[in-house]
């Protein structure tokens, strides 16, 4: 056969289809388990930090996040006016409401498909994003301690599921709970550090813009400052662009990297901006291949929720007399846009309160179970995806792997199927 005529080499080319695997990765037990673990821990961390309610809430319901997003006008009033502050909820509960009610503004968007579908999506993930700035803004020792809580628990539980897709894509190989757990463990200040280094390093530079902003209302020497150190703060400016774009199009690969490689933050961050730079565009389409899979594999598991929840529903409301009154006062009936919809229960009897309880808690462990899937899903698709552009970029074997081993002489150090 002639060169360049290998029909091998034609198929090298559709490296994306490797994404797809994502789902089965995804759906395997202990990487759920991880993940639900991980979810179950940052939500009893929120709902213990809400014993503090420092967030107003008005007669209407609308509270200080709503006010920021969309009468940011209005905020410093309403936030001086005590007398308007009916309640008070917790920041971490404010947060969850406010997103649950974007995804549902989504989900009804994608229903109603026509052109303003995508404004609309963009808009809602636009608002969550000013919903964190929000929380930092005005709550930042509740946000600060609330989010390294997260990034510890997403960083064991994003290692070790890391780890498990590694493995099971390069080598076929299924490591167990307890040894995938203890990788993210080993590993756990590289995994903390490498999303961290990108905005220490934005902050280094920007202080130093800082400190010749401070100089400058020095009078009459610091315009002249100013003016010299100006091509300066161009080329810091133009630093920290670089760092913000490489930071944005590579943080899905900092964590596949250490699974991977077995490596220190250093590589993680050298490999995840090395990428984006050398490969945007490819990267920038495993990615949107990844999103877009991982849409149609959520609609899945949403639907397959949603039928459950609602076949026990049904069957519960055959067995229900009376109009079926008491099972709405236990349990608001699941739709597809809002799974969980949670109940008050004004009785004087003490057991519909605790009946109602245990169904609620019934139905959220099946709602974050699907929340862990989504985890499980973007870890598992964006190590596959670090995969092929470490392929496509150092040309280095999808089967190749690191040893956990530092132990081992430098030929094992990369374990292949041959080798295992």
């Amino acid at each position: 056969m002639a060169p360049g005529n290998d029909p091998s080499e034609f198929f090298k080319a559709f490296l994306f289809v490797h994404i797809f695997r994502a789902f089965r990765m995804a759906l395997h037990p202990r990487k759920m388990v991880i993940a639900f673990i991980a979810v179950l821990l940052v939500s009893l961390s929120g709902w213990a930090m809400d014993v503090s309610k420092t967030v107003s809430v008005d007669s209407s319901g609308w509270t200080e996040l709503h006010f920021y997003i969309q009468q940011s006008d209005r905020l410093s009033t309403f936030l001086e006016q005590t007398d308007l502050h009916v309640a008070r909820t917790g920041v971490f509960e404010t947060l969850v409401k406010f997103g649950v009610g974007r995804f549902e503004n989504t989900l009804n968007a994608f229903k109603e498909f026509d052109v303003t579908t995508l404004f609309v999506v963009f808009d809602n993930l636009g608002q969550g994003f000013k919903a964190l700035e929000w929380a930092f803004m005005y709550h930042l020792i509740y946000s600060s301690v609330f989010f390294a809580i997260t990034l510890a628990v997403g960083s064991v539980a994003g290692g070790a599921i890391c780890r498990m897709a590694a493995l099971e894509f390069a080598q076929n190989e299924r490591p167990g709970l307890m040894e995938s757990l203890r990788f993210g463990c080993t590993r756990f200040r590289s995994l903390v550090a490498a999303p961290l280094t990108p905005i220490v390093i934005v902050a280094l530079i920007g202080s130093s813009i800082l400190l010749l902003g401070l100089l400058g209302n020095i009078d009459y020497v610091g315009e002249l400052l100013v003016g010299l150190f100006m091509p300066l703060v161009m080329i810091s400016g133009m630093l920290m662009m670089l760092v913000v774009l490489g930071a944005l199009g590579g943080i899905n690969l900092m964590f596949p990297t250490i699974a991977f490689e077995n490596s220190e933050c250093f590589t993680a961050v050298n490999n995840s901006f090395r990428y984006v730079f050398a490969r945007p565009w490819r990267l920038g389409v495993y990615t949107a291949v990844g999103i877009v899979y991982g849409g149609i594999s959520y609609a899945l598991v949403r639907f397959f929720v949603f039928g459950l929840l609602l076949t026990c529903y049904r069957f519960l409301q055959l067995g229900f007399l009376g109009g079926n009154l008491k099972l709405k006062r236990l349990w608001t009936e699941p739709r597809f846009e809002s799974l969980f919809t949670p109940v008050t229960v004004e009785t004087s009897f003490w057991t519909e309160r605790v009946g109602a309880f245990m169904i609620q808690a019934g139905v959220m462990s099946v709602v974050g179970l699907m929340a862990a899937f989504v985890v499980s899903y973007c870890f598992s698709a964006n190590t596959i995806i670090y995969a092929l552009i470490r392929n496509r970029v150092d040309g280095t074997d999808l089967s190749q792997v690191a040893s956990v081993y530092e132990d081992d002489d430098e030929e094992d150090f990369f374990l292949c199927p041959e080798q295992s």
